[in-house]
């Protein structure tokens, strides 16, 4: 028997390092803290495109140096408080296709490129929302995550 191991190959690809890391402590109920993690690694793919997609969607349009990135989703979270999780996917279907243009405007490989978005659920809170989201990229590879949102 032969060992093997997987290994990735990134030449000619654009890379990003992984920036959402789950934390699976017994406390964390489930937080995905936006910070480098334990450790530093690349991610190219799906996963490129699922945190990219995630962090899109989560700004707010224009903050990012007055340019037009972002969608109007927290907005619409914060302004018109939703109290279902029907009022959320209505939100998330306006907007995830505003953020997943954006991503597809720079993307070069089908894996990078998001075919579609699903609002797998949204969990309703007094003071948090928390969205599982599906990404399916052009390579037919999709990714679910986690995006707690607090204080809305």
């Amino acid at each position: 028997m032969t060992n093997s191991r997987v290994s990735t190959d990134y030449t000619g690809r654009k890379i990003d390092l992984l920036s959402m890391d789950v934390d699976t402590s017994a406390d964390s109920q489930q937080r995905v803290p936006l910070s480098f993690g334990s450790e530093q690694r690349a991610i190219a793919g799906v996963q490129q495109a699922t945190q990219a997609f995630v962090s899109l969607l989560l700004t707010k349009r224009g903050s990012v140096n007055g340019i037009s990135l972002g969608t109007d989703f927290l907005t619409y979270l914060v302004t018109r408080n939703p109290r279902t999780e029907a009022e959320v996917r209505n939100y998330f279907q306006l907007t995830a296709p505003v953020a997943a243009q954006q991503i597809n405007q720079t993307a070069e490989a089908e894996d990078e490129r998001i075919s579609g978005t699903d609002l797998i659920s949204a969990e309703v809170s007094h003071d948090r929302i928390a969205l599982r989201v599906r990404v399916t990229t052009e390579a037919g590879e999709t990714a679910d995550v986690l995006a707690p949102i607090r204080g809305v």
